[in-house]
């Protein structure tokens, strides 16, 4: 995602980082991780490009992952994906697109953002899997995001069928 966003916006993108340690996870989080445990690894950051936010992104992932994936814990501000692609050893196994509206606890990373505040946005969830194990990327699109899907509705369908995360 940072490098088609990269593209289509011209620009760096860098990576603010909201928090990056232990935390509690989402009931359906814990559901789509199969974690027993209510705290796990959680990492919030605000993707920005041309210093405008565009994606507010929630990865979370059990302890157990941690200790066997510590470069997980070593990131800072680089994206998660230049670390899931250059191991060449994860793959996605489940997507969810959805609208957030205003209750969903995902929400508050919108505000985190110092975006407009907006009733809906769209939302992706993934479930990838690094070594067998499992983590889960939540990204919040933000306003500015809103162009950029546009020019890919032809291409993504999916967008216009959503489930609820």
């Amino acid at each position: 995602m940072t490098l088609a966003l990269a593209n289509h916006f011209q620009c760096s993108i860098h990576v603010c980082v909201l928090q990056d340690k232990e935390d509690f996870l989402f009931a359906d989080e814990r559901h789509h991780l199969n974690n027993t445990h209510s705290v796990g690894h959680v990492r919030e950051v605000i993707l920005y490009g041309n210093q405008q936010p565009l994606i507010a992104a929630r990865t979370v992932f059990s302890k157990a992952t941690a200790r066997q994936q510590s470069k997980l814990l070593q990131l800072g501000n680089r994206p998660l994906g230049a670390l899931l692609f250059s191991l060449g050893q994860a793959s996605w196994s489940h997507r969810e697109y959805a609208r957030l509206k205003l209750g969903d606890p995902r929400y508050q990373l919108i505000q985190q953002s110092n975006s407009n505040i907006i009733e809906t946005t769209w939302a992706r969830r993934t479930r990838f899997l690094l070594n067998q194990k499992p983590l889960l990327v939540t990204e919040v699109f933000l306003p500015p995001m809103q162009r950029f899907f546009s020019s890919l509705n032809a291409t993504n369908k999916n967008l216009q069928s959503a489930t609820s995360i």
